[in-house]
Order: C-alpha cells, then sequence, then structure tokens
C-alpha cells in the first residue's frame, strides 16, 4: 500500500511526496537562501529535516489534519523555529487531499 493511501485522502498530511515538491517550490528556494547566508553555510537545509519522519518537527510526520487551517495551526507552532509563513503555507497546500490523488 502506498503512502497515500495509507492516510484519509480527506485529510491533509505531510507525506514523502509534499516534502519531494516542497523541496522544488520558489518559496523553498528563497527560505534555504535566507538560512544558507545568515544561519548556517555548512549544513544545507532540507524538507525531510524540517518535516521529515526523523526531522526536527518528527513529532508531526504521522499526524493528519481534517482542515488546511488545522494543518497551519500545527505546522506554524514552530514559526519562531525560522521557517516562513510562505513556506507552511506551500507546505499545507501541497499536502492536502488533491495534492494526495494520483
Amino acid at each position: 500500500m502506498n503512502e497515500a493511501n495509507m492516510r484519509n485522502r480527506s485529510q491533509w498530511c505531510i507525506t514523502e511526496r509534499s516534502l519531494r515538491a516542497l523541496a522544488e517550490t520558489a518559496e523553498w528556494h528563497e527560505f534555504t537562501h535566507f538560512w544558507e547566508s545568515t544561519v548556517s553555510s555548512d549544513s544545507p537545509i532540507t524538507p525531510e529535516w524540517v518535516y521529515g519522519a526523523e526531522g526536527k518537527m518528527s513529532h508531526l510526520w504521522f499526524t493528519s489534519w481534517d482542515s488546511p487551517e488545522a494543518m497551519r495551526n500545527d505546522v506554524s507552532c514552530n514559526h519562531g523555529g525560522g521557517v516562513p509563513m510562505s513556506v507552511i503555507n506551500v507546505l499545507v497546500e501541497l499536502s492536502g487531499p488533491a495534492a494526495a490523488q494520483d
């Protein structure tokens, strides 16, 4: 069973697919450019490092949300960690039910 079928398709959830898609967005590239120029140029930041199953916010990996607002609320609780809302908004969009469908 693939990861999209393991969770309810009417819910929002962080998946490998949504993280791969996030890595390709302008919002993510802008954030990583900022991160590497001001925080750490020695360690590239990836969506998996932040949101993956073993990432800094791994406690959200197996969470499913019933709405984009609920997901956005939980994911943005770490807003002080440096991830801008523009990236969080894109992650929520990429993690929604329509994004999970093949």
